[in-house]
């Protein structure tokens, strides 16, 4: 059976399709993340005993946005060095045009907005 988190940000819907499972040594819990109902990562968490999280499913919602803002930072950098011919990015004036171009992305804001909502309810 999947279990559905879903709720609204910025505009957007938000749902985390999360399962649970038996494993050889405990249990498993994995989810997918979805943003307007395009497919954007998973995760999965493996436990032994029960786990501490403040509401089922936790961790791997938590671990889906973090998944996507490092995918996202790292699209965003080959995104840069490919705009300045770079092959890495070293030096701080290429370091801070980076960090420019990350804070004022859209799709990492709304990640972080994303994260912060799931931090702030219980499900």
């Amino acid at each position: 059976m999947t279990d559905i988190v879903k709720f609204n940000v910025r505009g957007h819907e938000v749902q985390f399709l999360c399962k649970s499972r038996k494993t050889r040594n405990g249990f498993a819990h994995d989810a997918e993340m979805l943003l307007g109902g395009e497919w954007m990562t998973d995760y999965t968490c493996h436990y032994y005993n029960r786990t501490w999280e403040c509401w089922r499913y936790q961790s791997v919602c938590f671990g889906c946005v973090r998944r996507a803002i490092w995918f996202r930072e790292q699209w965003l950098k080959e995104k840069y060095k490919g705009l300045n011919g770079l092959s890495r990015i070293s030096g701080d004036k290429h370091k801070a045009a980076l960090k420019e171009m990350a804070e004022n992305d859209n799709r990492l804001k709304l990640f972080n907005a994303i994260l912060k909502e799931l931090d702030e309810r219980r499900f």
